[in-house]
Formats: C-alpha cells, structure tokens, sequence
C-alpha cells in the first residue's frame, strides 16, 4: 500500500510539477513579447 501511495504521489508531483513549468514558461514569453 505504501509502495502504491508512494508512486501515486510521484506521478502526481511529476505531472503537476510539469505543468506548472509549462505555465511558467508560457508566462515569461508572453511577458517577453508585451515587452
């Protein structure tokens, strides 16, 4: 159970963790472009 938790949070942590990277991303080059 552990195990499957720990993996879960994991996967979950990489995916929202990428997600906001791209948000981020996102921003800065469009604050670049406004700029």
């Amino acid at each position: 159970m552990n195990f499957w938790l720990k993996r879960a949070a994991t996967g979950f942590f990489k995916v929202f963790f990428n997600q906001f990277f791209q948000i981020s991303k996102g921003v800065v080059l469009e604050g670049n472009e406004w700029l």
